[in-house]
């Protein structure tokens, strides 16, 4: 999909063997399906923008902004740092 839900993260993360929770807070993987959902129904014409924003104050939407931020930079330090220390080398242990 185009849109990253928690559960991709989750899955991608179980295949590279990635041993770091999949996101730094709990709240966050429900916070970005949050998001997700919101985008599909303005993309898909379900809901219109005012719809889907009239929900939200200034300070709820930059809240969010600032947890999304929060994500992106969790997620490029994890995978960054399973590159460098070369963890795609090591064996990965499946149930």
């Amino acid at each position: 999909g185009k849109n990253i839900r928690y559960a991709q993260l989750e899955s991608i993360s179980k295949s590279f063997g990635v041993g770091d929770p999949v996101v730094p807070q709990n709240e966050l993987g429900g916070r970005l399906d949050e998001i997700v959902n919101n985008r599909n129904w303005i993309a898909h014409g379900d809901k219109t923008p005012a719809e889907v924003g009239g929900r939200y104050s200034k300070q709820d939407i930059k809240t969010r902004c600032d947890q999304m931020e929060i994500l992106a930079l969790y997620v490029i330090s994890v995978y960054e740092k399973y590159v460098v220390n070369k963890n795609y080398l090591k064996e990965i242990n499946t149930p």
